[in-house]
């Protein structure tokens, strides 16, 4: 993750398959992370930190021609982060927020080419969320 990044204008690039390391901090931080649709296909991102997924949105891919089905999962072993999914211009795509401290968020939408963000936050924004670590998978299929 590269700070700062907690608007859409300086999100930190995500990279489809690999798990990126982010942290929320300071109190109150939201990190953005960015990431392209160029051609129908699925993206799975993800926020790992537990050994179990869990089904956060319960959001099923519904394949459309000139879609890409895009997953994106957060792991926050030591917290109870949001995961949102906006578009380019900052409008809600989707949102996962079901399975509390030390859960696993994970959505699947189909989505037209464009530009996309994964924004990670803190369900609580005291200090016992700030500096706890959270791993990002986003994947392109």
């Amino acid at each position: 993750e590269i700070e700062p990044n907690h608007r859409t204008e300086t999100a930190s690039p995500a990279t489809f398959g690999a798990a990126m390391r982010g942290y929320l901090h300071p109190v109150g931080d939201k990190d953005y992370w960015s990431f392209t649709v160029e051609a129908p296909a699925e993206v799975k991102a993800d926020t790992a930190g537990l050994e179990d997924l869990v089904e956060g949105a319960g959001l099923a891919p519904t394949p459309d021609a000139g879609l890409s089905s895009v997953e994106i999962q957060i792991t926050t072993p030591e917290i109870d982060a949001d995961l949102e999914l906006v578009d380019e211009d900052g409008a809600p795509v989707a949102r996962a927020n079901a399975t509390g401290l030390g859960g696993t968020e994970k959505l699947k939408v189909d989505l037209p080419a464009g530009k996309y963000y994964a924004v990670v936050s803190p369900v609580m924004s005291g200090a016992a969320a700030c500096g706890e670590p959270y791993t990002l998978h986003v994947t392109l299929r």
